[in-house]
């Protein structure tokens, strides 16, 4: 999901996306008043940030995120994940958002495995690992994918139940 954000990634195009926020260190007094409701920073902050120029990627920094919940709780936190986000996402409004929140959760699971492989491909010494990886990030992607659908009509529980 952030093989876009691993170091030595250079040429990255004009349009890159913004990093995602786990992947960012903000400075608390200058954002805090930008968070008016759940979902700001990701939906809101980070890309503004990111259009005024104000992100600054440092290569040098490499940031190790280890998670280990087990299988079947990385699984499920995968779907809390996503229904989240698009509940979020959803909740701010207009039906053309929950159509093109149903067509980028279809496809979510192609494109993460397609950047994935690309990164390998960018970055030869890391390609085994990324090869190994690709089942498991086959079924985090699946998990991901129902938890957008779900979150089409909201977040429900999810956003309490995220670890």
């Amino acid at each position: 999901m952030h093989a876009r954000n691993l170091p030595g990634h250079d040429g990255r195009p004009v349009d890159w996306f913004p990093p995602a926020g786990l992947n960012v260190s903000y400075k608390r007094p200058q954002i805090m008043g930008a968070l008016l409701r759940p979902g700001d920073l990701e939906l809101v902050v980070t890309p503004q940030l990111w259009a005024e120029g104000s992100l600054v990627l440092d290569e040098n920094v490499v940031v190790a995120h280890s998670q280990s919940l087990g299988l079947g709780a990385h699984v499920v936190n995968h779907f809390h994940s996503g229904r989240a986000h698009a509940g979020l996402v959803a909740d701010r409004g207009l039906p053309a958002r929950r159509r093109a929140l149903a067509r980028d959760a279809l496809a979510f699971p192609r494109r993460l495995v397609g950047a994935t492989l690309d990164a390998g491909r960018a970055l030869p010494e890391h390609s085994r690992e990324i090869r190994r990886a690709l089942p498991a990030m086959t079924l985090l992607a699946g998990a991901a994918t129902a938890g957008y659908l779900a979150g089409i009509a909201g977040p429900g529980s999810s956003l309490r139940r995220l670890q």
